[in-house]
């Protein structure tokens, strides 16, 4: 939720862009399932005023987890134009240290340079 803000300045930033954002906080606990969680979800992405397509996801976060490679959350994957995966971000082994990537000094950079790359 801390680095929330910088994805929706990304997609301000780079209006061309096509950003998502997936809620994985279901557990599989049938008694809250997936949809529970959507008016919090959505307080936040109002509060956020993000104007990209999220989705909540219906899949165990464990599950949703592991094919993405990654023990936990904020996990950022970047495609390129091609709809190659080009970089993903997580601190899974610390490569960014205790605070982890952020949008403005790692995601943003990298996301610049694939659009200097478009040009």
């Amino acid at each position: 939720m801390r680095e929330f803000p910088g994805l929706v300045n990304l997609q301000d930033k780079y209006p061309d862009l096509v950003c998502i954002s997936v809620n994985t906080d279901y557990y599989g606990d049938s008694s809250e399932p997936p949809e529970s969680f959507r008016p919090q979800v959505i307080e936040f992405l109002t509060e956020q005023k993000a104007s990209f397509d999220h989705f909540i996801c219906t899949d165990e976060s464990d599950a949703v987890m592991a094919q993405v490679d990654a023990f936990s959350v904020p996990v950022v994957l970047v495609y390129g134009p091609e709809g190659r995966l080009r970089r993903q971000f997580k601190n899974d082994d610390q490569t960014y240290g205790e605070e982890g990537f952020t949008y403005v000094k790692h995601v943003e950079p990298f996301v610049g340079e694939l659009a200097d790359e478009e040009r």
